[in-house]
């Protein structure tokens, strides 16, 4: 699923506000929508007890019932990224597209998964030589 528009326009919003904007996309090691969302619900599952994080998804356009735990399918999708690498790279240029000074790549799944997952995201988004 591609970055929503009511992401982009809080990219958008904040940088008229800030100097400096630094959105985390999270990514799923897996393609599987189902297993993804897992991952990805227990990656966020800290969050959803956090006012800071809550207020600004919901500024963002997500309900209440979006962001109550276990968060929505909606939510899951927008926020941790899964797919190919060039799924994954799409997603990172949009919200650069959108105004984020850069993004972190926060890699869920196991530590085993992190340098796989980075290595295989180097060709798509230009940084193999």
């Amino acid at each position: 699923m591609a970055v929503s528009a009511a992401i982009k326009r809080g990219i958008r919003s904040a940088r008229r506000r800030a100097a400096f904007t630094s959105p985390s996309l999270n990514r799923s090691a897996l393609e599987s929508p189902f297993q993804h969302r897992a991952i990805g619900r227990t990656a966020l599952d800290r969050y959803f007890d956090t006012t800071n994080y809550v207020s600004s998804w919901k500024r963002l356009g997500f309900t209440d019932a979006d962001v109550t735990r276990p968060g929505s399918n909606k939510l899951i999708d927008a926020v941790v990224a899964h797919g190919t690498p060039q799924d994954i790279a799409t997603r990172l240029g949009e919200y650069l597209s959108a105004g984020a000074n850069h993004v972190a790549i926060l890699v869920h799944g196991g530590s085993e998964k992190v340098l796989p997952t980075l290595s295989e995201l180097a060709g798509p988004l230009g940084l193999s030589g």
